[in-house]
């Protein structure tokens, strides 16, 4: 009978959404081939893998023309079968837990979520052989249909039965593209050729490696059942590299500001490619990770289209760094930018390996051992001398210029270049714009006039940019810097209201996110949580007995003599007191169903004396708002600076640690349900006011370098 195999710990329906789908249309073919190629080197050594074999087969319904030029096919069905070791217990226990890394500490257990992302079903049918030597036949079903995600799941099990067969193996069928119109359009045009031709590049590092013990692969075709002839990748199907060059990239640090290079660094290899331009379509870059394309970049001293002596160039950079960096999304790489590094370094190591780094190495590596290359970067240099000579530039504008220049730059390209670094090199603050800045530490969100006074300054800051650039900065440019500018003073207690008493308070933070008492949240800054909370109507520091929802007040008036029981509690002193009193800081509704609850705690108070208050929060809410309103569904973050994550993770332990994103969560909380009520789920973040400072920081970072320009 079918079993679903249910989640526990998280909910499949939020989590799915956080492992984005891939824009390419042949990503779960790269990611069943990737599953397929393990399976067969898990089972056959390499003097032996003549005997393994990967088919990939596409099933089409055609149409009614025979003819190529009207030809129409449908598809139906995509297969992959290997006869690697198969599905076996420790593949299965992969294949259940999302994220499971355990096949190796590279590998993040999420490539099959294309396969949910891309396909309505995904289909693995395999046999393997079981510890006592017994083999057994597996069927499985991969889906994010309502059906499975109704149970928390994501697989079913549809057999599992001892056969006599002593074949192992695995085929894997994918069926029905979601998104009929692109990816089904992309699948019913493309040919074997065509696949032939993106799993070399995509694999060519892989292939490359592998070579002479090349598993037999073979891509298939079926036209209304009937099989059409098949295309082999083989041996000789795999260009040799024309030249194998050892690159190092030395980490980055910042010092006074500057971004300088470090004693440590990451040691890469260079595999070129050359041919004709017939067979190459484009010279580029290509970063590997883990044996497959994972990012392309362009070559500094050749135009993607052009050619030398009717060649084109392909380039595979490799290294373990790039093994270690990749994401959810296989084939994306976590690469830090210079200009991320310089205005937000503490966000990041003290030392990173920058994408700029990387970048620069390779095309001077390439310039090195392609003198030709060199050839046409010192043309591009010729024509720079003859700019700065026609337009009387000074050479030391233009010095940090001559390693980026690129031969595809055209002279206005170059010229914008080189106007964008004069401004860098003489942009001084001016005098007044300083003074005004420093009245900042003056305003308290705490006073009644605090949003008049922010007006009042912002206009004043307009006024004194110079007119030629004023056009650029727009008033809520301006006012989002100035509010993070407040948000920093605060936290570091430079702002007067705080040097005054010492402390800060709950309040001053509360009143400079969302104004205590208002409904307001378009006017309000809580975008410093999130942008998108513009979006959501809310209200701050309201009794909830007094709170609408689009008009209708959030808990229901007439109650059950249980509810009433529920809403009324009885305190410590024997009185009584209704919970309908209390006041949330801050709620928002971002959709039918749902509620996110947001709690700060001054900058001192321990946090984890306080983690059941927004379950209580999402209790009440869950039991007793108006049964037209139907919210089930809790989002709840607990904000503050004294977060000690023992503490908290004593008292709760289901808070788990996000990676690199330094806060806390927990995936799933149920919320009882009472009176007939359903059980409710809340989702719970613990955050640092720091932190949301820095991600407040970084979101706003195009509007910061506007103004960064300009001031």
């Amino acid at each position: 009978m079918p079993e679903y195999i249910k989640a526990h710990g998280i909910i499949y329906a939020n989590e799915l959404k956080s492992i984005h789908k891939s824009r390419n249309p042949m990503q779960p073919i790269f990611e069943a081939f990737t599953n397929a190629w393990e399976a067969i080197f898990e089972r056959f050594t390499a003097e032996h893998l003549q005997n393994s074999k990967i088919v990939i087969t596409f099933h089409y319904t055609s149409g009614m023309f025979n003819e190529e030029e009207h030809k129409s096919c449908t598809l139906d069905k995509i297969e992959i079968y290997d006869n690697g070791l198969g599905i076996n217990e420790k593949s299965f226990e992969r294949i259940v837990n999302l994220r499971d890394n355990s096949k190796s500490a590279l590998n993040k257990g999420t490539g099959r979520v294309q396969f949910l992302h891309f396909f309505n079903e995904t289909i693995f049918e395999s046999i393997y052989e079981k510890t006592n030597g017994e083999h057994e036949r597996i069927v499985l079903v991969l889906s994010k249909k309502d059906a499975f995600l109704r149970e928390n799941a994501i697989l079913r099990k549809d057999s599992a039965e001892l056969t006599s067969s002593s074949e192992y193996g695995t085929l894997v069928t994918f069926i029905n593209p979601i998104d009929e119109k692109n990816d089904g359009g992309f699948f019913n045009k493309i040919t074997p050729f065509d696949v032939k031709n993106e799993l070399i590049i995509h694999f060519l590092s892989r292939f490359c490696e592998s070579k002479e013990h090349l598993p037999q692969i073979i891509i298939e075709r079926y036209e209304n059942g009937k099989k059409l002839e098949p295309i082999f990748i083989k041996k000789e199907d795999i260009p040799n590299p024309d030249k194998t060059e050892p690159l190092d990239v030395h980490y980055s640090k910042l010092e006074n500001k500057k971004v300088v290079d470090s004693l440590n660094c990451e040691h890469f290899t260079l595999l070129s490619f050359v041919q004709s331009q017939e067979q190459l379509k484009k010279n580029c870059i290509y970063f590997v990770s883990n044996g497959a394309i994972a990012q392309e970049v362009s070559i500094d001293s050749l135009q993607a289209d052009d050619s030398i002596d009717g060649n084109r160039y392909m380039f595979l950079l490799r290294g373990n760094y790039f093994d270690s960096i990749e994401d959810d999304l296989r084939g994306n790489l976590h690469l830090i930018k210079e200009s991320e590094f310089k205005k937000q370094g503490e966000l990041f190591p003290e030392e990173c390996i920058l994408v700029d780094k990387i970048k620069e190495e390779t095309n001077e590596k390439i310039n090195s051992v392609y003198p030709e290359f060199q050839a046409r970067k010192n043309d591009a240099l010729k024509n720079l001398d003859e700019l700065k000579q026609m337009f009387l530039i000074d050479e030391n504008r233009i010095v940090s210029l001559r390693k980026k220049i690129k031969t595809s730059d055209s002279d206005e390209q170059i010229l914008a270049a080189i106007y964008r670094a004069d401004m860098e090199l003489v942009a001084k603050r001016d005098a007044r714009i300083k003074a005004q800045y420093e009245q900042l530490k003056s305003l308290s969100p705490a006073n009644q006039d605090y949003q008049v006074k922010l007006t009042e300054q912002v206009i004043s800051f307009v006024k004194l940019v110079p007119q030629q650039n004023r056009t650029n900065l727009t008033k809520y440019i301006a006012r989002r810097k100035l509010v993070i500018e407040i948000f920093d003073m605060i936290l570091s207690k430079e702002l007067e209201c705080v040097n005054e008493k010492g402390r800060v308070d709950e309040a001053l933070l509360h009143n400079l996110i969302f104004q205590q008492h208002s409904v307001d949240t378009e006017s309000s800054d809580i975008w410093l949580l999130d942008d998108q909370y513009l979006l959501f109507n809310g209200c701050s520091e309201k009794q909830l007995d007094k709170i609408e929802v689009n008009g209708v007040k959030l808990l229901k008036e007439e109650l059950t003599d249980e509810e009433r029981a529920f809403k009324v509690r009885h305190n410590m002193d024997g009185g009584e007191i209704d919970t309908g009193i209390r006041r949330p800081d801050i709620l928002l509704y971002p959709e039918e169903g749902k509620c996110i609850i947001i709690e700060f705690k001054a900058p001192d108070v321990e946090v984890s004396m306080y983690l059941s208050q927004i379950n209580k929060y999402a209790m009440m809410i869950n039991n007793l708002s108006d049964d037209s309103l139907q919210i089930h569904a809790f989002y709840g973050y607990l904000i503050g600076e004294n977060i000690n994550y023992d503490y908290i993770q004593e008292a709760e332990s289901a808070f788990k640690e996000a990676a690199y994103l330094k806060y806390l969560f927990r995936p799933n909380y149920d919320v009882p349900g009472r009176f007939g009520r359903p059980t409710g789920n809340l989702y719970t973040e613990i955050i640092k006011y720091s932190d949301i400072l820095k991600r407040a920081k970084l979101r706003n970072k195009i509007f910061l370098e506007k103004l960064e320009k300009i001031v």
